[in-house]
């Protein structure tokens, strides 16, 4: 197996993975602070394995250089706990997640546990409106969108066209790109009617391939609590294993 273009051994096996997954904005890196610090609730700890708050945690798609270390067997505890962004540009289809390289880790564990959030479209735009644009209207959101995509066309134009001096022609793109909206990829996949829906459907088959191909998972579908602020972490189980008889 390859992982970031590095042969792994398969006899170094990762005791368990926690994987907490979602969408930019649903609150992962918030929970994985959480159970670093013992904080979640005992309803969400008695489906974790013990001490987990103690394993190491790895930024998956943002930093996946440190995944080829963990599957040579050197993740301390025992086990790593991922943090994996559903919303990396250009994840539609579930063979995409397949070959990931983030997530071939969880085919070198013995057990997986998946942590996935799953807030409302909704939550998810005023989420991360605020956080990036300090925007809460979905109506303003697609105003800045729209917004946007005219400042990068004019952007285009003032690079092409010799009408001003290098230095009014740096101020002139810099003013225009302060227009554009941060990570303009993920603002359209969820103001797009269905997007988020499409995308958790993408996630959801990817865990049945991994069912289908033998894997020990658990999987435990996380919302954020309604009555919660935005940003703040409080978390109810939607979904949960069966119970054991």
């Amino acid at each position: 197996m390859v992982i970031s273009g590095c042969m792994v051994e398969h006899s170094a096996k990762i005791a368990h993975v926690i994987v907490v997954a979602g969408p930019s904005g649903s609150g992962k890196t918030t929970l994985m602070r959480q159970l670093a610090a013992g904080l979640l609730s005992p309803e969400i700890r008695s489906h974790l394995p013990q001490d987990a708050e103690r394993w190491a945690q790895v930024h998956g798609n943002r930093h996946p250089a440190w995944l080829p270390r963990a599957a040579r067997g050197e993740a301390e505890g025992g086990g790593i706990v991922l943090h994996y962004d559903l919303t990396r540009d250009g994840l539609s289809f579930v063979d995409e997640y397949a070959r990931d390289p983030a997530l071939q880790i969880v085919r070198l564990a013995d057990r997986v546990t998946f942590l996935l959030l799953r807030p409302s479209t909704t939550r998810l735009l005023r989420q991360w409106g605020q956080a990036k644009m300090g925007i809460v209207s979905s109506t303003r959101l697609r105003s800045r969108r729209i917004l946007g995509a005219v400042a990068g066309v004019a952007a285009s134009l003032v690079r092409i066209m010799p009408l001003w001096s290098p230095r009014h022609r740096a101020a002139m793109l810099k003013r225009l790109e302060a227009l554009r909206p941060r990570s303009p990829h993920i603002l359209a996949l969820y103001l797009r009617d269905g997007g988020v829906e499409a995308m958790f459907r993408a996630w959801d088959r990817f865990v049945t391939s991994l069912k289908a191909d033998g894997i020990q998972l658990t999987e435990i579908r996380i919302a954020p609590d309604p009555a919660a602020e935005i940003g703040h972490g409080r978390w109810l189980i939607v979904s949960r294993p069966p119970e054991q008889p």
